[in-house]
């Protein structure tokens, strides 16, 4: 078997690392190379599949264990136990039914008399005491009395045993659950998760939530936020990860006694087990794979609709659905199906205030803003573009305006980089459209605009004094452009392929240019020549940085390296070695002691610039990182990526301070002003947005049960 991750190797390696393994424990050669574990934790495939058995026959599970003799002799007790009380239960059985014959044969000899016509001068005299009795009205309540006397006595055995069993099975019921923690409901709740995996009607395995605690559904979305998960499928299958479930569990009530906790516990393990099921019959299912506001589902959607219109606990799990949706993509499409029932049922969705969705369903929008005033909901902002004869529609339930500032719109195509002029008033940009556009910060407008490229324009960058800006193009020329005139000052050639980025050194007189032909040169600005030429990359240099003191020169590249040059001298200082595929882009940090690299390997690598070491890494983002850009007071690092998402972390923790969801297509560069207080970010959707960087909360934070 090939490697799926390269596949001209065959997979001849397993990993035994104490870590969740990326490559599903499965190594090639190459995956050896790129793994970065210790060797001692790499086993050659054949020599595993020996020690393994090797394992299991040392265990010898054909003899009889230690559990086994146990379970041995516990069910001789309970043989033992069954036997006699078999035997109590024999005679005490035996006993009453002695009685009751005794009282039913005396009692039909009393009737005997009458119905043979008994010769009373043929009767015994003991015969005739006895009907003389009878015949006084004496002998009855005798007889009545003595009948008594036993029931009572049988009654009290009756209560006696009563008791006893009783108290016997309370006991028993409490030794039972040493062993055996579930009770009947939870035991019911278990049996239900094989047969799910089996079932494939929708309604089926909708009615399967009422087993659960709907309690559930917000403990696993606070999970997968703070946990930063973005593949809940893939998370499912590691059984190591229950831990993560049962620390969240724990904290839900920290007040209650160990008892209710562990109860607690129980209950939730249980619950998230049925979730677990359905959440993957889910993912395979019709409901996550088509569209249901199309016209072919009109009949399936109305049974469905009235199947579940009354059943709170489904709804609230549409609700769950929505929101897992905009954590895991996989999820997008039951999403958007939960989204329209719930509008069609009319169910109240103010709580989806804090929440951006989105969706290329037109009729969820038509729906929406239909029932905006009925529903109650916030404001609905809804953007529509055509995108390969494709109508998309994104929209977004706002509730606080302190965070989404501006939205700059004019560029015809994907917006590839923007940058703040160094008083904060203006924001430059570029596009695949060949212009570059000035944009007033304060009011979002566009200044002016610059035309003169032949070629899609990948990068710009003002000079420290605001008066120059640089570009770089697909027509392979660096260009120098007259801020307030917008004419072109100068053109730098040289590559000999795409410029992917460019960049002014901080005392403004050096040019630095990123090429995919894999060099970088460095322009003198003011004596208009080629300074040097730096070829250390084996493939496209993606982007160029120079340090706050004007020392350092840093280039990434496609090769998946990011090389350190003392650029002054024209040599290397550090090649950095960590990332496993492209580097996009690297950033300084305003002390000059950090770098931030953004990779297409989805990670984020911090590096000692001292030591040319690996610091830390951060890891949130779902797919390709494409930028990354630290906060001028060095508080922030900001990223952008192709999974539509912005992370602001905190420079010094490394923790997620903050997640901004707006663009509906890839982020491709994200920048702060100078002051730190916007954060500028543009996109494949054509659009610049201007975000408030002080803003505090985690844009997807809510609290919906």
């Amino acid at each position: 078997m090939n490697c799926t991750h390269h596949i001209q190797c065959p997979i001849n390696f397993i990993c035994i690392a104490p870590h969740k393994c990326q490559y599903q424990r499965k190594l090639c050669v190459q995956c050896i190379n790129e793994h970065r574990v210790d060797i001692q934790h790499i086993v050659e495939i054949n020599k595993f599949r020996e020690m393994v058995i090797q394992k299991i026959k040392d265990y010898q599970f054909d003899k009889a264990s230690e559990l086994t003799k146990q379970r041995n002799n516990f069910i001789s007790v309970l043989s033992q136990i069954e036997g006699i009380l078999k035997k109590i239960w024999k005679q005490l059985t035996e006993s009453i039914q002695q009685l009751y014959d005794m009282f039913e044969i005396q009692n039909k000899s009393y009737l005997n008399i009458i119905n043979e016509n008994t010769n009373l001068i043929e009767q015994h005299r003991t015969q005739l005491d006895e009907l003389v009795l009878i015949f006084k009205g004496q002998k009855f309540q005798d007889w009545n009395a003595y009948q008594n006397s036993f029931l009572i006595k049988l009654e009290n055995v009756k209560n006696w045993w009563g008791h006893e069993v009783e108290d016997f099975n309370e006991r028993l019921k409490k030794q039972i659950k040493v062993f055996f923690p579930f009770n009947q409901q939870e035991f019911k709740q278990l049996s239900m998760l094989q047969p799910i995996e089996q079932k494939e009607d929708l309604c089926e395995i909708l009615a399967s939530i009422k087993y659960i605690d709907v309690q559930i559904f917000r403990l696993i979305i606070q999970m997968l936020k703070q946990e930063k998960i973005t593949d809940f499928i893939r998370f499912l299958t590691i059984d190591e990860n229950q831990k993560y479930f049962e620390k969240y569990i724990y904290q839900e009530k920290s007040h209650v006694s160990p008892f209710d906790k562990n109860k607690k516990l129980k209950d939730g393990k249980v619950s998230f087990q049925l979730v677990t099921k359905i959440i993957k019959q889910i993912n395979e299912d019709d409901f996550n794979q088509n569209d249901y506001s199309s016209e072919i589902y009109n009949e399936t959607k109305k049974a469905l609709m009235n199947k579940i219109s009354n059943e709170e606990k489904i709804l609230e799990f549409l609700i769950f659905l929505i929101y897992l949706s905009t954590l895991d993509k996989k999820f997008m499409q039951s999403g958007e199906n939960s989204l329209n029932l719930l509008i069609e049922m009319k169910v109240d969705l103010k709580q989806l205030g804090q929440k951006n969705i989105q969706t290329e369903s037109m009729s969820i929008i038509q729906n929406l803003v239909e029932q905006q005033n009925q529903l109650e909901l916030d404001q609905i902002y809804i953007s529509e573009v055509n995108f390969l004869r494709k109508q998309i529609l994104n929209y977004y339930l706002i509730d606080d305006s302190t965070q989404y500032l501006l939205k700059l719109q004019g560029h015809s195509e994907e917006v590839r980089q923007t940058c703040f002029s160094s008083d904060g008033t203006t924001i430059a940009s570029c596009s695949d459209d060949q212009t570059i556009r000035l944009w007033d910060v304060q009011t979002g407008k566009q200044k002016s605009q610059i035309e003169g490229n032949c070629g899609q324009i990948k990068s710009v960058c003002f000079s420290p004094n605001d008066t120059i800006l640089a570009s770089g193009s697909d027509d392979q020329t660096i260009r120098l452009w007259d801020v307030k005139t917008g004419k072109q000052k100068q053109i730098f050639k040289g590559h000999t392929d795409q410029v992917r980025s460019v960049c002014y050194s901080p005392d403004g007189n050096t040019l630095a240019s990123g090429s995919a032909d894999k060099s970088i040169f460095l322009w003198d600005v003011n004596k208009k020549k080629l300074i040097s030429k730096l070829g250390g990359h084996n493939g496209p240099v993606n982007s160029v940085c120079f340090s706050p003191d004007g020392n350092i020169l840093a280039s990434s590249s496609a090769d998946k390296s990011i090389v350190l040059w003392e650029f002054k001298i024209g040599q290397q200082k550090y090649k950095l070695n960590g990332h496993q595929k492209s580097v996009f882009q690297v950033c300084f940090s305003p002390d000059g002691m950090t770098l931030a690299s953004g990779s297409a390997d989805k990670s984020i690598i911090l590096w000692d610039v001292r030591t040319g070491k690996e610091k830390s890494i951060l890891i949130g983002h779902c797919d390709v990182v494409r930028s990354v850009c630290f906060s001028p007071d060095g508080l922030a690092l900001a990223s952008g990526s192709y999974d539509q998402v912005i992370y602001i972390w905190d420079a010094k923790t490394g923790k997620c301070k903050s997640i901004f969801r707006q663009h509906y297509r890839e982020v491709l560069t994200v920048c702060f002003s100078p002051d730190s207080t916007i954060l500028a970010s543009c996109s494949g959707d054509k659009f610049i947005h201007l975000w408030n960087a002080l803003y505090p909360q985690d844009q997807s934070s809510f609290y919906l049960f």
